[in-house]
């Protein structure tokens, strides 16, 4: 529901866009693990859960977490 009803309301094409995650882990928000220069962030030292561990945008791997295999 959350971007396959956008995409059709917009007519955005269906690409080679996804993503992977770890829903059973949890983390505290580190802003010194940011990659941007940008640190400020509410959720500073909150625990929070799930886990990015892959990004595909447009068939190119843009983000790999170091524990994915």
């Amino acid at each position: 529901l959350m971007s396959d009803n956008h995409r059709r309301r917009f007519d955005i094409p269906l690409g080679n866009d996804f993503s992977v995650w770890d829903l059973e882990s949890a983390e505290a928000v580190d802003p010194a693990d940011f990659r941007s220069m940008g640190k400020a962030t509410p959720f500073a030292g909150q625990v929070l859960n799930g886990r990015n561990l892959l990004t595909v945008a447009n068939g190119n791997i843009v983000f790999k977490h170091h524990s994915f295999a």
